[in-house]
C-alpha cells in the first residue's frame, strides 16, 4: 500500500509529518481535507491578516501531490 506525508504548516511553523498507508492518491487526498476540516476549527480563532495556513500531501518519494491552504489577506 502506498504511504503517504501529510505536513502542517501554519505562520512560517512546521509541525511534524504524519505518515500514513493508503490505497491512493484519492484516499490521500480524502485524508487531507478530513485533517484539514478538524484542525481549521482550532486556528481560525487565531488567524490574523496576512497570514496562511495549509497541509501538504506528498507521496512516497516526496513528491507533493496536494496542497490545501487557508490564507487571509489584507486587500
Amino acid at each position: 500500500m502506498p504511504r503517504y506525508s501529510f505536513k502542517v504548516t501554519n505562520c512560517g511553523y512546521d509541525h511534524p509529518e504524519l505518515i500514513q498507508d493508503l490505497p491512493d492518491k484519492l484516499a490521500a487526498h480524502r485524508q487531507g481535507v478530513a485533517m484539514f476540516a478538524d484542525l481549521a476549527r482550532g486556528i481560525t480563532k487565531d488567524m490574523h491578516p496576512d497570514s496562511e495556513w495549509q497541509i501538504t500531501i506528498a507521496d512516497e518519494s516526496g513528491k507533493p501531490v496536494y496542497k490545501i491552504r487557508l490564507h487571509c489577506e489584507s486587500l
